[in-house]
């Protein structure tokens, strides 16, 4: 007989988030009277912090600038090259080298977030229990939020490659080529990943359908903030 308390902790297979909490019961009815102040004082706290959400931030603000300036690139200054006024060779050669420079700083912004976001949640698990680095690694690497971070992590890296190798050929295209297809292809993929670990995944009615819709709204959401990036920075200035 008497009162106990427990306290517990867990990490989401899902999401990846930590989670603790507290509650107090008793044995015996001579214990319940006293017991009952206790019971009230259950605590839960989630490890969501400013850190985590600033390195979100970065990821998908790279995902936004890649998105847009790919598009803005293929769809928009090209077009502008074909059909429009006599060109300035000076002119287009400087907006071309920053399509490239955007692309290539949204590449790397994509895999700073990356980085820093996998930092953030596996210090917020040693901070709960001081352990070797890599026994923390692994526990939120065999999430989901921790699969599809990888995921994108390496769907970035490829996307960076094949620009790369590429960029040359995508310059001096007059026409769509395959590599903006794959190009275009990765970013894709890389925003989907990013929608399947949102809270959209958590809904009770359709959580595909759900997902999927999450999923459009990113991909316009970034299309239109790193459109404008695109076109403020390269496309305008050389107009």
């Amino acid at each position: 007989e008497g009162t106990y308390s427990v306290s517990w902790q867990v990490l989401s297979a899902d999401d990846g988030h930590f989670s603790k909490g507290a509650f107090a019961f008793s044995v015996g009815a001579g214990a319940s009277s006293a017991a009952s102040p206790v019971e009230q004082q259950a605590e839960v706290v989630a490890s969501s912090t400013f850190r985590e959400g600033v390195t979100i931030w970065v990821e998908l603000l790279g995902q936004a600038i890649l998105l847009g300036t790919l598009v803005v690139s293929v769809f928009i200054w090209r077009k502008i090259k074909t059909r429009g006024s006599p060109s300035i060779p000076e002119y287009e050669k400087r907006a071309e080298r920053r399509l490239a420079i955007l692309m290539l700083i949204g590449g790397v912004l994509v895999l700073v977030g990356i980085v820093a976001y996998l930092l953030v949640k596996v210090s917020g698990l040693l901070e709960i229990q001081p352990v070797p680095f890599f026994q923390r690694l692994a526990p939120f690497r065999a999430t989901v939020d921790g699969r599809y971070l990888l995921v994108r992590g390496a769907l970035a890296v490829v996307f960076l490659a094949v620009f790369l190798f590429s960029k040359q050929r995508i310059v001096n295209a007059r026409r769509v080529t395959g590599a903006e297809v794959i190009l275009l292809l990765l970013v894709l993929l890389i925003t989907l990943d990013r929608a399947r670990v949102s809270h959209a995944a958590a809904s009770q009615f359709l959580p595909a359908l759900s997902v999927m819709m999450n999923w459009i709204h990113l991909v316009f959401k970034e299309l239109w903030v790193g459109g404008l990036v695109a076109m403020t920075v390269a496309v305008l200035p050389a107009a």
